[in-house]
């Protein structure tokens, strides 16, 4: 006598219930493999940063990069802290660089205008008033002893003078000189030794 039951084949949704519950059983699972597109820009932060909760995410395992997951040349001197890292010793000096080209002429300056003369007034004077080699005077005068006027061919009322004792071998004591204006274009000499005045030949100067 023939069966009333037929085995029938199972139909693929009968296939996918049954092994859904047999994995939800058996606690079986399915590994893949998750690839940079399936993971959110983003998604992955930093240890530091948290959430609104105030609890800190940790989606990144603590000291587990290493030098093995970086490619080689990635990195750059602004991506370390401060101090991190270490100076390299001096290099040598490089080759000197080619002669560069000539520059261009610079402007010429503005001309100066003309300075003032400068005035040269000197006179050599003997002890008896004469007029020796000089520039600019016109003539000496001794008016008593040690006592001379000498003047000049231009007004030196705003000029300084200088006078000195001439030489003389047998002057053996200290000598004094002194000058003064006595009019616009003439200066007053006096010499004397230490108690008196005295005849002596001079010299004088005149800086404007």
């Amino acid at each position: 006598m023939r069966s009333r039951f037929q085995a029938r084949r199972p139909s693929p949704a009968m296939l996918v219930a049954i092994t859904a519950v047999v994995l939800s059983l058996t606690g079986g699972a399915i590994a893949a493999t998750i690839g940079s597109g399936d993971i959110k820009k983003n998604a992955v932060k930093s240890k530091h940063i948290k959430n609104g909760n105030g609890v800190k995410n940790k989606d990144i395992k603590n000291n587990n990069i290493k030098t093995g997951k970086i490619r080689n040349g990635t990195l750059l001197a602004e991506d370390f802290a401060s101090n991190q890292l270490v100076k390299g010793d001096k290099g040598d000096k490089g080759d000197k660089g080619d002669k560069g080209d000539q520059g261009d002429p610079g402007t010429n300056g503005t001309n100066g205008t003309d300075g003032a003369d400068a005035t040269k007034l000197w006179a050599s004077v003997a002890s008896d008033g004469t007029l020796g080699k000089n520039s600019g005077a016109t003539g000496s005068v001794r008016g008593s002893t040690g006592s001379y006027t000498v003047t000049f061919n231009q007004d030196i009322t705003g000029c300084v003078y200088i006078a000195t004792i001439g030489q003389d071998s047998t002057l053996l004591i200290p000598h004094m000189i002194s000058t003064a204006l006595t009019a616009p274009s003439t200066v007053r000499v006096r010499t004397a030794d230490e108690t008196a005045n005295v005849d002596r030949d001079f010299y004088i100067a005149v800086f404007c």
